[in-house]
This record gives C-alpha cells, sequence and structure tokens, in this order.
C-alpha cells in the first residue's frame, strides 16, 4: 500500500471521528456535559440500518435509520436527561454513562457479541478508488458543518441556543423556551449519529462496544480542540484519523492509537 492510499484512508476515518466529534461538541455546548451514550446510539443506528437493509433497498435503509437515530436521540433527553436536570443537574455525568451501559448490554442480548458485517461486497467506485462509504461521508461532514455555521449564526432558534451557551440563567429569564431547544439540538445529534452509524457498519462491522473506542477517539479530539469549539473539534478528528492511518503503516494497528493519543 502506497503512502498517498494510506492517508487517503486516514482522511476519511478522521471525517467519520470528526463527524462524531461534531455530535459531541453540540450537545455539550448546551448540556455542559459529554453525553457519553453518543456513540452508543451510533452502533445502534448501525444495527437497525444493516437489520432493514434485509428487507429493503439502501435508500430506504437510511431514511429508517435517520428517523431512528432522531427518536432515539430525542427520548434519551426527553426520558433521561430532562428528568435528572430537574432533580440535580450534577448527576447528568453519571446518567450518560449508565445510559450507554444499558445501551451496550440490550445490544449485546439481542445480536450478541459477535461481529455483525455489513451484507454485501463493497467494491470501489470504478475510476474513484473510493468506496460508496467514504464517498459519502465527506460530503455529509462538510454539509452538517456548514449547515450548524448558519443554523447557529443566522436562525432564531440557533441565536436563541447562542444565548443559552452564554448565559443559561438570563435565556430562561428572557422567556426561551430552553426544553424545545434540548430537543432540537439532541434531534440533530441523532441525525449525525445514524449517518455514523450506516459508515461504521458498511465500513468495520458491528460489536455491541464498539462505540466506546470510537467515543475516546471522538471526546479527544473535542477535548483537544476545545469542548466548546464546534468546528475545530471537526478538524482535530481528521487529524486523528490519518495519524492513526499512519502509524498503522509504519508501526502495526496495536499501536497506532495509542501513539496517537500519546501525541
Amino acid at each position: 500500500m502506497i503512502l498517498s492510499e494510506v492517508i487517503k484512508l486516514g482522511f476519511f476515518y478522521g471525517c467519520f471521528i470528526g463527524l462524531v466529534s461534531l455530535g459531541f461538541a453540540l450537545i455539550y455546548s448546551i448540556l455542559h456535559v459529554v453525553d457519553f451514550a453518543h456513540t452508543d446510539r451510533l452502533v445502534v443506528c448501525g444495527y437497525i440500518y444493516i437489520s432493514v437493509l434485509n428487507y429493503t433497498n439502501h435508500l430506504y435503509a437510511i431514511i429508517i435509520t435517520v428517523l431512528s437515530g432522531i427518536i432515539l436521540a430525542v427520548l434519551s433527553d426527553w426520558l433521561v436527561y430532562r428528568r435528572i436536570r430537574k432533580i440535580n443537574p450534577n448527576l447528568l455525568l453519571l446518567s450518560t454513562f449508565g445510559l450507554s451501559i444499558i445501551t451496550q448490554n440490550v445490544m449485546a442480548l439481542i445480536y450478541t457479541d459477535n461481529l455483525l458485517e455489513y451484507p454485501f461486497a463493497e467494491n470501489t467506485l470504478s475510476g474513484l478508488g473510493i468506496y460508496p462509504r467514504e464517498l459519502m461521508i465527506f460530503p455529509v461532514l462538510v454539509l452538517f458543518t456548514f449547515f450548524l455555521y448558519y443554523w447557529l449564526k443566522k436562525t432564531k432558534n440557533g441565536i436563541s441556543i447562542r444565548a443559552m451557551i452564554s448565559n443559561k440563567e438570563r435565556a430562561i429569564t428572557a422567556g426561551i423556551p430552553i426544553n424545545k431547544l434540548y430537543l432540537l439540538v439532541f434531534g440533530l445529534s441523532g441525525l449525525i449519529a445514524a449517518f455514523g452509524g450506516v459508515y461504521l457498519s458498511m465500513g468495520y462491522g458491528l460489536k455491541p462496544y464498539s462505540g466506546f473506542k470510537i467515543m475516546i477517539l471522538a471526546f479527544s479530539s473535542c477535548l483537544i480542540a476545545g469542548l466548546n469549539n464546534v468546528y475545530g473539534s471537526v478538524l482535530i478528528g481528521i487529524i486523528i484519523g490519518i495519524l492513526i492511518s499512519l502509524f498503522e503503516f509504519f508501526f502495526n494497528a496495536l499501536s497506532a492509537e495509542m501513539i496517537t493519543l500519546l501525541i
């Protein structure tokens, strides 16, 4: 494998990490707590996508996965996080860990610990030398990044979210519907998780605990960029993906992530 091919693979893997980081940073911006269950919802979306493919085509499977991702994320906030915020906001971090563990174990009960692989042979596109999932992930990342920029800067709901990030107490006093904004942000994070789940299932297969490694890498990119830096986390995610790919090429797969995280 030539070096340019290694960098290309790392770039697209980094786009995936950046997309997941985008969801992390978006939720943190209003919740002020890292939602560790975000990557587990991503894995659930991957399972849904592969399961639905047995009964329909790719387009309908993606639509169903997207709707499922949005519903899962909204229910997470509505049924769990909103109640915890009312009782004791300091318990939110613990509740995200708890929801993550519950989600992983439910997936293990349903799908077992065996690797669930993509049911079709994935071939590169003629003349381009890239896989369909790679052709999907970069435009999706760019689309979400620019959409978030426009939404947060130009729309009423986006400006309200920025006001809530800046001063939550004053935003509540001003009559901003914070619960509605929470649901909007979680719904958007569910949309991001759905596309991430499709990419993960197509390229790497799924296990109930697949979200843990992704969470470590995406969370690292958020920490390096700054948890409130939505766009910086995307860039750092891409850099992490390229570094992992390079270290796998020059050393081995076992040490690649360790060296990257040490750096």
